[in-house]
């Protein structure tokens, strides 16, 4: 069923859009503004596409893959013969029953990763599954604990 109003998109761009901004002294503060904070640029709150994990290969890992345990996070991890690693990451709903927290723990577990993709040997496909609530020192010394024994 259709709603009554359907938005438009070009009346959005006309009223909203670059063109618009330009044109007026505020507007193009806001500009300078979103030009400083790079908002030009995707910036990816998690690793990049190329190193994330595919879903279908979440059920292979689970079932073949090595486990290390920590107290707050558990590593599955697989060779893929590639030269490069991917990563996926699991907060499961017992962790916390709102999105929003595992949404934080996830993006923390991946900053964890991004800031040593370097330190991480390469060639192997990573599950970083977190158990329980906890700070962001606490995960990302456990996740560079668990890497060290790859």
């Amino acid at each position: 069923m259709k709603r009554t109003y359907q938005p438009k998109k070009i009346k959005r761009k006309r009223r909203h859009g670059f063109l618009k901004k330009i044109k007026t002294k505020a507007g193009k503060k806001v500009l300078k503004r979103r030009r400083l904070k790079k908002k030009k640029e995707v910036d990816y709150l998690m690793v990049k596409k190329q190193f994330r994990l595919p879903s279908y290969l979440f059920k292979k890992i689970y079932q073949k893959g090595t486990t290390k345990r920590g107290d707050v996070v558990v590593l599955k991890y697989l060779k893929n013969g590639k030269d490069f690693s991917r990563f996926g990451f699991v907060v499961p709903k017992r962790v916390s029953l709102l999105s929003t927290k595992r949404n934080l723990l996830r993006r923390q577990a991946s900053e964890a990763i991004k800031a040593n993709l370097l330190k991480i040997k390469s060639g192997f496909d990573f599950i970083v599954i977190i158990k329980k609530e906890a700070d962001f020192k606490t995960i990302y010394s456990e996740i560079l604990r668990l890497f060290n024994y790859v």
